[in-house]
Parts: structure tokens; sequence; C-alpha cells
């Protein structure tokens, strides 16, 4: 039993598995209907393979979701340009498959390249509606979510 816990403990941490003094590493969520999770995790296992940087793969097998944290210090224009390839590779497979892509932490550089929420949906008006009752103004973090709202 103490094997048990110590194994969930160590895997509930791998999000935070950067190494010591760097920054937070990169992380983003995969979605997709639960009958497409096995085409979406062999994509992203393959991606991911192909791909230089140390990274976790957390699979949510009954939620038809997974976390993928990048291990890797982006702070080269190159490196920059090797994970937008890979975000804009896997949201288009999630996309495909019926889910999205939510990018969960990324510097600044990253963040301003990708659609941060993923692709809108056709819900879009109605988040639209609700943000336009509840700020009128348009204050409220004006731009940075879904859409540009």
């Amino acid at each position: 039993e103490d094997d048990h816990r110590r194994f969930w403990l160590r895997v509930s941490h791998l999000q935070e598995s950067g190494k010591p003094g760097s920054s937070k590493p990169i992380s983003f969520q995969l979605t997709y209907p639960l009958s497409r999770t096995r085409d979406v995790v062999f994509h992203a296992e393959a991606a991911l393979a192909e791909s230089p940087m140390p990274h976790t793969l957390k699979v949510h097998v009954g939620t038809g979701g997974s976390v993928v944290t990048l291990s890797h210090e982006v702070s080269e224009s190159e490196g920059e340009k090797r994970v937008i390839a890979l975000l804009d590779d896997l949201r288009r497979r999630c996309h495909k498959e019926g889910g999205n892509l939510v990018v969960l932490n990324a510097p600044p550089a990253v963040k301003g390249e990708v659609p941060v929420w993923g692709e809108t949906g056709n819900d879009l008006s109605v988040m639209k509606r609700i943000k336009n009752q509840l700020d009128p103004s348009g204050v409220f973090s004006p731009g940075r979510f879904v859409g540009g709202l």
C-alpha cells in the first residue's frame, strides 16, 4: 500500500516536473470525445517523440482529456518555433477529432502566437452576449478570453 501511495503522489506532481531553478514548464490540455482517445493519444505520443523536448503525457482515460507538460526552456526563438509548431499540430488533430487544445501555461512569446483557448465554436455568440451582460463597458480582462472576448 505504501508503494501505491508513493506512485500516485509522484504521478500527481508530473506537471510540476520542470528543472530546478527553471521557469515553469509549458503545459496544455488536449480534449476529445472518448471514442477518439486512442487516435489522439497515439498522434500526441508520435508528435512528442519527434520533439527533442522532455515531456510528460498524462492521459485521463475516462474523461476524454490529457495534459501534456514540456520541461523545456523556451528562451531562444528556435525553441519557441518548435513549441508553436507542436501546439498547432496537436490542436489541429484534436479539432479534427471533435476536440480542442487549451494552453494552461506558456511564456508570453508562445501564447501570443497560438489560440490559447483553442478553436472557437458556434457557442461564441452566446459567450459574447454573456460577457456583454456581465461587463458592458468591456473593462474586465479585454481580449484575454476565447475569441478575443
